[in-house]
Formats: C-alpha cells, structure tokens, sequence
C-alpha cells in the first residue's frame, strides 16, 4: 500500500512546485537543451547598437550558471535552435535575431566536443527555424524566410556522406517532429505562387521524399486580406 504523505493525510494540500528565476542573461533567450541532469544548455541574442547581433549562451553544469564563449566565427549571429540524441551528441544551430533591421550574418551548425563548441558546418542563408537531431549521422536542419527579413537556409540533412542540402521544391520546411528516423512531420509552406501567395501545408519525410499533406488546409482559415 503507498504511503501518504503526512499533509494530505491531515487534510492539507501538498506545497504547489512553481516556477523561479535562476538566471537572468541580457537580451533573449530562445534555446534550451538539457542532455543531462547536471548539464543544460541555454541560448538566444542581443542586438547590439551598431547593428550586429551577439549570440548570448550560459551552462549549467549542475550547481550554477556560467556563461559561455562561441566560436569566433559565428560571433554575429544568435542561436536559432538546439538538439541531442545522446549527452555525447549535442548540436546547436545558429542563424537567430535581427538587429537595427540587419538579419543574422551567419547561420551555422556547432557540436558540442569535450565541453568547447567546434563549428562543423556554415550554410548559405540568415535563419535556421528548426532541427532535429537523431543520431551523430543523422541530423535535420531548415530554415524558411522570417518575416521578410532574411532568407532562411533551406533544408539540410547530416547523414555517413556529410552535410547535403535536401531539394523541397516549392516547399519550405521550418519546425519537424520525429516519430523516426523514417517518419518526420514538418510545419511549412508552398510558395508555388513564388510568394504571392503562401499555403500553408505539413509535410511528411517517408525516409527518402518530402511529401505534402494539403488536408491541414481544411482546419484552417481561409486565407484574405487580414489573414495570410
């Protein structure tokens, strides 16, 4: 039979757990990974006053927040979106923020090695808006236009042959979920009307082809002037 705890017992509600405050970095925080209880990783941006963007990055390695330093090469760019399979396979992808109207000037994929961050890819493009990390030779990235400020990078796959940029067509992939390696669903666009206009669509990865499901379109609104 399982105990009660004493103060349900006596007619008293159990202490409700909230949430606190246990850092407080400048500019925004837009990233998260925890890989291991003593290990969790926090990411975002500042814009800065002479238009470049600054990546903002803190640790915690169990007891106590620290902040992080990147790689010089992605220094004008914050950090987009973050993933692991494994404590020893841990990705973040930078390509985030905006600055006095200047997009990100790199966007790029980072893995974490020994506790330092080694940049292991750049792509072409400003914004990454999602990935999805399965394994150390099996890792997703895209990136779709934000708010007509910059382009986004497109859809890159990481498999045993390196990084390879995955053909979409006229869609735009930009946040994915995964069932399995062989079943992803995506959130994204078909801007077969080369913008005009944009439909949004899901997409499904079958394990070699993206393929549109156009179904969601019943459950949404009808697209018009105030509704894009």
């Amino acid at each position: 039979m399982a105990a009660v705890p004493a103060a349900l017992a006596g007619g008293q509600s159990a202490p409700a757990r909230q949430w606190r405050v246990v850092a407080r970095p400048p500019g925004f925080l837009d990233v998260i990974i925890a890989p291991a209880a003593s290990s969790a990783w926090a990411f975002g941006w500042i814009g800065k006053s002479n238009g470049l963007i600054a990546p903002v990055a803190r640790h915690w390695n169990g007891r106590r927040w620290a902040s992080i330093t990147m790689p010089r090469g992605v220094n004008d760019s914050g950090r987009a979106c973050a993933g692991a399979s494994s404590p020893g396979n841990v990705w973040a992808f930078s390509g985030a923020g905006v600055s006095l109207g200047n997009p990100p000037a790199t966007a790029s994929a980072l893995r974490l090695r020994h506790g330092r961050w080694v940049l292991r890819k750049s792509f072409p493009g400003s914004y990454v808006t999602g990935c999805n990390v399965l394994s150390p030779r099996n890792v997703w990235v895209s990136g779709g236009t934000v708010a007509g400020l910059g382009p986004g990078v497109g859809t890159w796959h990481l498999t045993r042959s390196g990084w390879a940029p995955v053909n979409t067509g006229n869609l735009v992939l930009f946040k994915a979920s995964v069932a399995s390696a062989n079943d992803i669903w995506a959130t994204g666009a078909d801007i077969t009307d080369h913008g005009l206009r944009i439909t949004p669509v899901v997409a499904r990865w079958n394990g070699s082809a993206w393929v549109q499901h156009r179904s969601i379109s019943a459950a949404l609104p009808k697209p018009a002037s105030q509704t894009g």
